[in-house]
């Protein structure tokens, strides 16, 4: 199937960590194709909140990290479009408003269907669930962090 991709804007600002060149998610963002990039950002995303759980972090602190951590590695490979389906759930999962817009925006006009999607790949699943957990719980007034 042929893709009409979406271009990617500039973000407006970029992220203040560098990748030090053995970081898992630098190698990650190095392999040759998104089939491969998303396989392991999957991977890493799961690992790094296991690793936060099994810790004691707190999971919205996690899940911040592991999102800067996985925008930190796609700012490396300097994409300057979104070309198919194994890219674009991860842009919608970045910290760059614009990239998440070109994300929602490749499965409009691709005529996708975004929750198939992340149902297929379950790191994007997690973190998904997180997010979506903790808009619910926010609308119905309760504070999910409360100790």
């Amino acid at each position: 199937m042929a893709f009409r991709f979406v271009e990617l804007p500039e973000p407006t600002n970029y992220t203040d960590i560098d990748l030090h060149p053995d970081d898992p998610w630098r190698r990650a963002a190095e392999r040759v194709n998104w089939r491969g990039r998303a396989f392991a950002f999957d991977e890493l995303l799961i690992d790094s909140l296991a690793v936060a759980v099994a810790s004691g972090t707190d999971v919205k602190v996690a899940t911040g990290i592991a999102l800067h951590r996985l925008t930190c590695a796609i700012e490396e490979v300097c994409d300057c479009e979104i070309r198919g389906p194994d890219a674009a759930p991860f842009y919608l999962l970045t910290v760059h408003p614009e990239w998440r817009a070109a994300g929602r925006k490749f499965f409009q006009i691709n005529k996708l269907d975004p929750a198939a999607v992340i149902r297929s790949r379950p790191g994007v699943r997690l973190v998904h669930a997180i997010c979506l957990a903790r808009v619910v719980l926010a609308k119905e007034g309760v504070n999910a962090y409360a100790h």
